[in-house]
C-alpha cells in the first residue's frame, strides 16, 4: 500500500539575507520579505497558514530554513529565538538559550550599514545593554539613534563594565560604571542615563 506523500511545504524564496548575529526570526523574516519585495504579513501569513502544511504544522525552524535557503544549524546559532531544548543538544555550550536577562533592541545602524543592511534590525541583547561602543552611538530607542562620542565618560563607564567583577585578592572590584551613569559622583553630563549598561556591538 502506497501512503499518500505530503505536498511540498515551503520553498525557497528567489533571493535571501543572511541571518545577523543575535536577530530575532522575525526580523529576519521581515528582511527576507523586503528582499523579495513581498508584505512582510502576506510572509508571516504564508509561514502560519495551517491548512496548507499536512499532516502537521512546519516548525518554525523549518520554516524559516526552507524560505531563506540557510541550513538549520547557521539559523540556530544567529537567531537565539530559534532554540530550544531539544534542537541545541548539539550546539556549542556558549549559544544559550533566551532567559529573561535578554531583550530586544534596534540594531546600530552604522554596524548594519558596515554589513550591506539599510533596513532596520532587532537583535536580542542582554537587558542592560545601552550603546554601540565601536561607533559610538546610543542605540536605546527604537527611533533615531543619535551619536554620544562627545561624552565620553559616557563610553568609558561601558568600558568599565567589563572589568571583571572580582579581584584577584576575591574582593569586588569598585563600579564607577553605575556612579557615572546615574550622574551621581559629579559631572551631570551623564544624568538622566540607565546604570549597568553593557556593551553590545555588532559581530
Amino acid at each position: 500500500m502506497i501512503s499518500l506523500l505530503p505536498p511540498p511545504r515551503l520553498r525557497r524564496l528567489p533571493h535571501t539575507v543572511a541571518p545577523l548575529h543575535r536577530e530575532t526570526w522575525d526580523s529576519c523574516v521581515s528582511r527576507l520579505a523586503a528582499a523579495n519585495r513581498i508584505s512582510n504579513l502576506a510572509l508571516h501569513e504564508h509561514i502560519n497558514n495551517r491548512h496548507r502544511i499536512h499532516p502537521a504544522p512546519l516548525p518554525l525552524l523549518d520554516a524559516v530554513s526552507d524560505l531563506s535557503g540557510h541550513p538549520r544549524d547557521r539559523l540556530l546559532k544567529a537567531l537565539p529565538d530559534l532554540r530550544s531544548p531539544d534542537n541545541t543538544r548539539n550546539l556549542p555550550v556558549s549559544l544559550q538559550l533566551l532567559d529573561e536577562g535578554w531583550q530586544v533592541q534596534a540594531s546600530c545602524t552604522l554596524c548594519l550599514a558596515a554589513k550591506g543592511v539599510f533596513i532596520q534590525a532587532l537583535r536580542w541583547v542582554p537587558n542592560s545593554t545601552r550603546l554601540c561602543l565601536r561607533h559610538g552611538r546610543w542605540t536605546d530607542t527604537y527611533h533615531a539613534q543619535f551619536d554620544i562620542c562627545p561624552l565620553p565618560e559616557i563610553i568609558q563607564a561601558q568600558r568599565d563594565n567589563h572589568r571583571p567583577s572580582v579581584n584577584t585578592a576575591g574582593r569586588p572590584w569598585p563600579s564607577p560604571c553605575a556612579r557615572q551613569l546615574t550622574g551621581a559622583g559629579g559631572g551631570g553630563t551623564t544624568a538622566g542615563f540607565t546604570n549597568g549598561s553593557i556593551t553590545d556591538c555588532e559581530s
